[in-house]
Formats: C-alpha cells, structure tokens, sequence
C-alpha cells in the first residue's frame, strides 16, 4: 500500500502548487546559503581523503572526519568503510556523526541567534550528545567487518569525479530538505486551527534547517533556544535521517532503531546545551 501513500502525497502537491512552490523555493534558497557553501568544499575533500585513506587509519581519525561535517559525511564515511569496520562501530559512527555540521551549528546558528558562544554551546552540546548517544548503541555483538569483495588495483579517485560525486550527494540533501519543508507546509495549511506550537513542533520533526530558523525567531530567553536548537539539530529531523538512508550503508540499522538513537541524541544534546547555556550566556 505504500504506492496509495505516494499517490496522496503527489496529489497534495498538485492541489496546492503555490504552497508547493514557495516552501521548496524556500528550501532551496536555504540549502544555498546555509548548507551548500561550507558542505560542498568538505565533501569534495571527503571523497578524495577516503579514497587515499589507510585501511589501519584509526576509528577516532574516522569520527573526526565524520564530526567535520555531519549529515551525509557520517554516512558515506560509513559506506565507504563498511569493509573495516566492525557493524557496531559502524552503526556507532552513523548515529554520532549523523547530524548538523560543526559550520551550521556554531556558524549559522550562532550568526542567527546574534551570539557566536551561542552557536559553540549548541556545537558542544550536539558533539558530545553525539557521543554519549553513540556509545549507548547496543545490538550484535562485534564480528569481523563483513566480506566485501574489492578490486585489487583501483584508480585513484580523480578532483572532476570527487567533485562529480559530491554534487549527487548535496543534491540528495537538497531534496531532502525540499520534500521536508513542503509537507511541513502544507500540513501548516491545512491544518490552520491547530495551535502554533504543535505546527512548529511537526516542522521540527520533518526538516531540521528551516525549523532551526523558526525556533530562532521563538520569544524565549536565550538559554531555552539554544537547548531547543541542541535538541533539534542533535536530532535532525526525518530529512536527515532520510538522507542518511540513501547514502549510508544499505541495512545497517533499522529505521525505528536509527529513530530511537538520533531521538535520544537530541535529548542528551538538549539537556547539555541548557547547561553550557545558564553557565556561559
């Protein structure tokens, strides 16, 4: 039945172009001057390191990396090590390294809410939320990384198919955040008597970026948007869990199970930056 849900939702764009239009127009724009410059240039990067990269580099070295960026590097990074990693290291790195980049969180983030110690409380508590979350993965026991054939002798990835590759990713990413925003929409039309905080609370729970820009406009003390903005960005909404989806390995986790982990990280990251946030703003 999943294709009558597929059809009611492509029915619903079409009753409401205008709606449609201006809430992906919206996304777009975003992804454009939030999300696209500092992903972009990371990616490429990404790509390139990945192809070069030891088979010993150390699990740390490959957290790193994936705290770089986030949300999709976690998972390519994941995809790209499925063969030397262990499944819970993999599934640990993928919940930790599956959200905002370090760039959004105190960059944009703190640009928006006009306080750049803002923008690193929010970093700090997502960084480390990530990595309690992380280690809170439990499931199988660890087994050898799985058999995975490889070519013996592979051409070094060049700069023109790095940059080739990067581009369908953040494409994917865009997509995503498009499809997030445009139900999040239309849900906010057609379900207009509702009370604002619960049409907000179904923004937060559909796209992390544009629902980041309105918990910012929120008329709350500092303290509490920025436990409100750890909470949401530690989470990341369906359209980042989406996004890893497609770009991370293929059944590594459940969805109910990757809900439940980047769930829990956005409690811990909530709680975290309420406190980084009383004791420094």
């Amino acid at each position: 039945m999943a294709w009558l849900g597929l059809i009611v939702c492509a029915a619903l764009l079409l009753v409401q172009p205008a709606i449609t239009i201006h809430a992906a127009s919206d996304a777009c724009a975003l992804f454009a001057q939030s999300v696209l410059p500092g992903l972009y240039p990371y990616m490429i990067l990404l790509l390139l390191l990945l192809d070069r990269l030891p088979a010993s580099a150390p699990y740390p070295a490959l957290v790193a990396l994936g705290w770089g960026a986030g949300s999709p590097c976690g998972a390519k990074i994941c995809t790209a090590r499925q063969a030397k990693l262990s499944p819970r290291r993999l599934r640990r790195l993928y919940v930790c390294c599956g959200t905002m980049s370090p760039m959004f969180l105190y960059g944009t983030l703190g640009q928006w809410l006009h306080s750049p110690l803002a923008g690193l409380c929010i970093l700090l508590a997502v960084l480390t939320g990530g990595l309690t979350a992380s280690a809170l993965v439990t499931g199988r026991k660890d087994a050898p990384p799985p058999s995975i054939a490889q070519p013996l002798t592979a051409p070094a990835l060049t700069l023109g198919t790095a940059v080739e590759k990067a581009s369908v990713t953040l494409l994917t990413v865009c997509g995503c955040m498009v499809l997030g925003n445009v139900f999040a929409s239309l849900f906010s039309h057609f379900f207009q008597a509702l009370p604002q905080g619960i049409q907000l609370g179904v923004s937060c729970l559909l796209e992390v970026t544009t629902a980041s820009r309105a918990l910012v406009a929120l008329p709350l003390p500092l303290p509490l948007r920025v436990a409100l903005l750890s909470g949401e960005t530690g989470f990341g909404a369906l359209a980042i869990l989406m996004q890893n989806r497609a770009l991370g390995p293929t059944g590594l986790m459940s969805f109910p199970c990757q809900l439940g982990c980047q769930l829990l990280h956005g409690l811990i990251s909530a709680l975290i930056g309420y406190g980084l946030a009383v004791m420094l703003l």
